[in-house]
Parts: structure tokens; sequence; C-alpha cells
């Protein structure tokens, strides 16, 4: 993080560090810390299991906005869990990530296509990002978390 501050990020914003344990119900402290802020974008990239993602998915779909992105990595089967749970989401699966909406559709012929033609992590990433909000997230520039 402070390689990023030196950088330029977050100079107009706080940028504010939260750690939690994957598998406890962490809803009262999530409520505390959003109070009535909604989440634009959730990356889960912590603990790859099926209880820990689906733990963390059900207390952070909560705090979502309308028009969210929750991505999920490292993890190629809870999905289906979630797809089974989550009827009335947009849930999308590319491998090891998994890419869950309300509003917001995966081109249909992005989905069918060999794994080995998928973009990398990062680059679903990036084009969700820039179809979502209408800008490009920029890792190597982070003017793009101000």
């Amino acid at each position: 993080m402070e390689y990023l501050k030196q950088l330029g990020a977050f100079k107009k914003s706080h940028l504010e560090l939260y750690e939690f344990d994957q598998y406890q119900n962490n809803s009262e402290n999530i409520g505390n810390i959003f109070n009535k802020s909604k989440i634009d974008i959730c990356i889960d990239d912590g603990v790859h299991t099926d209880k820990a993602i689906l733990n963390s998915l059900n207390i952070f779909l909560p705090f979502m906005a309308d028009n969210f992105v929750y991505f999920i990595e490292d993890n190629q089967q809870v999905y289906q869990i979630i797809k089974q749970e989550y009827p009335n989401y947009k849930i999308s699966n590319f491998g090891e990530l998994t890419i869950i909406t309300r509003n917001f559709e995966i081109p249909d012929n992005m989905i069918n296509q060999n794994p080995d033609q998928f973009l990398s992590d990062i680059d679903w990433t990036k084009k969700a990002f820039l179809k979502e909000f209408g800008y490009p997230l920029n890792l190597k520039n982070p003017k793009t978390f101000n």
C-alpha cells in the first residue's frame, strides 16, 4: 500500500484496509464499516475454499451497489453453488475466475471458448471494469485509484 501511495494513489480518498477471518460471520463488522455505503467492486482473492468464498459472498452481498461486479479468484467450482443459491444474479465462470453481477452482462461468445483462449484473470477484471464504469482500470498508473 505504501508503494501505491508513493506513486500517487489515494490522493483524493483515504485508503482503509480491514482484515477478516473468512470462516467467521463478520456481518456486524462489515455493517459498521460500510454503514449505508455501497460497494461497486469486490475482489475475493482470500481463502479459496467453497466455504470461505460463500461465507464472504453472503456477508458482502447486502452491501453491494445495484450495478456491482464481484470477482472470485482461484476456484473452479464454487460458481455452481452460487448459481443455485442466487438464481437472480448473473454468474459467469471462466476457469478459476467467477464474476457475479446484477445488471452487467458478460458476452455469450466469451463464455464457451476453449480454456486455452481465455484471457488472464487480470485481463477479465480490466474488461469488466471498463464495461461497468466506462473508464479503464489502469494498474500501471495508480491514478485510477483516485
